[in-house]
């Protein structure tokens, strides 16, 4: 009541105030001036008492009365009395507003300014007079004061049936003040803000600041009960303090964005804590008066109703407590799995993983596959290793070989590294009658199998946990693959290296003994050797030490290529004339016929070394293929070719790249001398290093090597050479 009754005050007040003086000023009646200055000392008494929100309307009547007082002696009798008007209405304001004992000290502080005018202008007035206007204006205040207590007393009562309903309703109630509330938001609008609830979202301190001006007038019982304070006073005095998580303060800001829009109401759900720290979830209903025309946010009233019975909490708690012990048992299944890659080998590491997983999932089989190439059947999957339920573990699953063609699906999720889902169902035409859960499993960044869990006979609904445990678990198993991977490697490694010296001291030893042989029987036999007798040894001594040049030659190219300084001078050269000389050098290569057929197959090479290159794949031939080997050298544009075909049996297609690889040999016959396993490797490296390349192929005439160089320099784009049929036969 006193907020609305200064808001009247303000702008009347002022107006009056503003008249007055507009008065003097234009009729120069210098004894209005009292009355313009009464009127504004009145606005801003009552301006301050709102801003501080209170309302005491004795100042504001002492104020109007010494106006009064000031007035009387400037102006007429009949003025004087127009006065008493706007007196007896001050008198009533304060009757309304303020206690019994204010209100009889404004009875006789009026009477004595209605005998002090009186007295001034009418100074020879009688007793009797005197007494009788002092009379009338008592009477008058009395009867005022008297409509006045009614007034009061109907107002208490209806303030108690308000009181009586708040303090017993069984819902939860408050009464706020949000005007500080509102000057905040004023200030924040003044700063250029227009969306207020992106605003607070981002600035979750302003949100906090805005809190804190909530002032908590009122609570009744049930409030306070459902809170956990011990009185209505500890409610509102620990309002602020209540520590209050990032996601409790949307109910705030949805309260903060309706006063920003002017709304009246709201309903919104409420997520909090009580003072005792339980979580409490209600809706709250927020609600603004309106006086004369005007919200009153000085008397919010929020009430507020717990929808959260004890069956949703104990359901919660039930809830939390499955997902704890699924989270625990996952945990412990990733522990179990990862124990058992660390410290085990072999499929039994894979099957203790595997089991630890199915027993935390409840999966009837785990499995794991890992992907090959099928010469027929293309990219295929095989199942490496299961667990399964005991009703399931005779199940003949394991090393089945299956090509990824049959579940395309499957395929296209799980090379993108996507999870691939599939729920069983009772018609076999229409899907697997198995519910299957599987994720991708990477070795080096490649797709390289898949990890997953398998259901029998009955439709599962794969969760999300399950799919978490198997995407923390199948970096494990790539990890534990590449593991193995790199350690059977280096045990070949370590089997290739012994060979290799055993090899290379058997390849040395052999041509070297000969040449020592050959050399002391020249030494300290030569006078009783024919001439011819010594031309052949010495020829046999340079073929042998050739050979021993060759052998060291791959082994110094390959030392180079290692740490890469081995180095290509390119020039023009003649394939064919190249072949034709490597064949000449080999000597006699026994039972073999060497032809070369073809153009001169003009190309841009290191001759050194595209020689030493020719010359490893006639001796591979030579020494592992058919009888018959043909050379044949080509032009096909850009580029130029050189081909070296036997008629012996060809290899298997996985073994096509593999002999490019450093001490690798196809061919182990026991009685055929071992080679160093570096020719095929060197020669092509140093195809490459030329711009081209050494490729192998085998189909059902025999094997193939191919040597590709660059015709010509970068910057001359060679033309085609006519072939010539011509043949050399050795």
């Amino acid at each position: 009541m006193g907020d609305a009754t200064t808001r009247l005050i303000v702008p009347a007040a002022s107006f009056a105030g503003l008249v007055f003086f507009a008065i003097a000023v234009l009729t120069g009646d210098m004894k209005t001036i009292p009355l313009a200055v009464t009127g504004l000392v009145v606005a801003a008494i009552a301006w301050n008492q709102q801003r501080n929100y209170s309302f005491d309307p004795m100042p504001i009547f002492w104020a109007t009365s010494i106006g009064f007082i000031a007035v009387v002696p400037f102006s007429e009798p009949f003025e004087a009395i127009v006065l008493l008007p706007p007196l007896v209405l001050m008198g009533f304001v304060g009757f309304f507003s303020a206690s019994s004992r204010n209100a009889l000290i404004l009875t006789v502080w009026s009477a004595l300014l209605v005998g002090w005018a009186v007295w001034w202008h009418v100074p020879d007035l009688g007793v009797g007079e005197a007494i009788i206007a002092v009379t009338l204006f008592v009477a008058t205040s009395v009867a005022v004061w008297a409509a006045v207590r009614a007034a009061r007393r109907s107002l208490a009562r209806e303030q108690e049936s308000y009181r009586l309903l708040f303090d017993s309703s069984p819902v939860a109630m408050f009464e706020e003040d949000y005007t500080g509330v509102a000057e905040w938001l004023d200030e924040i609008r003044r700063r250029g803000v227009q969306d207020i609830r992106n605003y607070l979202i981002n600035n979750p301190g302003e949100t906090r600041h805005g809190i804190s001006l909530i002032r908590v007038l009122q609570a009744n019982p049930a409030a306070v009960r459902l809170v956990g304070a011990k009185s209505a006073q500890e409610l509102a005095e620990e309002f602020q303090e209540v520590p209050r998580a990032n996601e409790e303060l949307g109910t705030f800001i949805e309260q903060f964005v309706a006063i920003w829009q002017g709304r009246q109401s709201l309903a919104v759900n409420l997520q909090g804590l009580t003072f005792a720290g339980e979580p409490l979830e209600a809706v709250m209903h927020w609600s603004v008066p309106v006086v004369q025309g005007v919200t009153d946010l000085g008397q919010v009233m929020i009430a507020i109703s717990d929808i959260t019975p004890r069956k949703v909490i104990e359901d919660r708690l039930a809830n939390a407590v499955q997902t704890n012990q699924r989270f625990l048992a996952q945990e412990h299944a990733l522990a179990a799995c990862s124990r058992a890659l660390l410290l085990r080998v072999g499929d039994d590491a894979i099957e203790v993983a595997l089991e630890a997983l199915r027993a935390a999932s409840g999966a009837d089989r785990a499995f794991l596959s890992g992907n090959v190439i099928d010469p027929d059947e293309g990219l295929c999957f095989r199942v490496v290793n299961s667990a399964s339920k005991v009703e399931y573990s005779q199940d003949d699953w394991v090393g089945r070989v299956i090509p990824w063609s049959k579940y395309p699906i499957a395929h296209e999720q799980l090379s993108k590294g996507e999870a691939f889902h599939h729920e069983a169902t009772d018609d076999s035409t229409k899907g697997w009658r198995r519910s299957l859960l599987a994720v991708p499993v990477f070795t080096n960044g490649e797709w390289t199998g898949s990890i997953g869990f398998m259901d029998i006979g009955r439709k599962t609904e794969w969760t999300n946990d399950a799919v978490k445990m198997l995407e923390v678990a199948a970096p494990m198993l790539g990890n534990f693959w590449e593991r193995e991977l790199t350690t059977r490697r280096l045990e070949e490694l370590v089997m290739s290296k012994d060979r290799f010296v055993a090899s290379i001291s058997h390849e040395l030893r052999t041509p070297l003994s000969a040449v020592l042989g050959f050399a002391e029987e020249l030494k300290n036999h030569a006078s009783t050797f024919e001439p011819h007798e010594s031309t052949e040894i010495l020829e046999l001594i340079a073929e042998q030490s050739r050979d021993m040049a060759d052998m060291v030659e791959d082994l110094l190219v390959a030392a180079r290529a290692d740490i890469g300084t081995v180095t290509i001078h390119p020039e023009e050269v003649y394939l064919r004339a190249q072949a034709e000389a490597a064949v000449v050098a080999l000597g006699s290569a026994g039972t073999k016929t060497i032809s070369v057929v073809g153009g001169p197959g003009k190309a841009w090479a290191d001759p050194q070394r595209t020689k030493q290159v020719i010359r490893n794949l006639l001796t591979n031939a030579v020494r592992y293929g058919g009888s018959n080997v043909a050379v044949e050298a080509r032009n096909e544009g850009e580029s130029t070719r050189l081909s070296v075909r036997d008629d012996g049996e060809g290899l298997a297609k996985h073994e096509w790249e593999r002999i490019f690889e450093p001490y690798t040999r196809a061919h182990e016959r026991p009685t055929q001398a071992g080679s160093v396993g570096l020719g095929l490797t060197v020669s092509r490296q140093l195809a490459r290093l030329m711009g081209g390349d050494l490729s192998y192929r085998a189909d059902d005439a025999g094997s193939v090597f191919e040597l590709t160089v660059p015709a010509g320099p970068p910057e001359e784009m060679p033309s085609p050479v006519a072939e010539s049929p011509v043949e050399a036969t050795v």
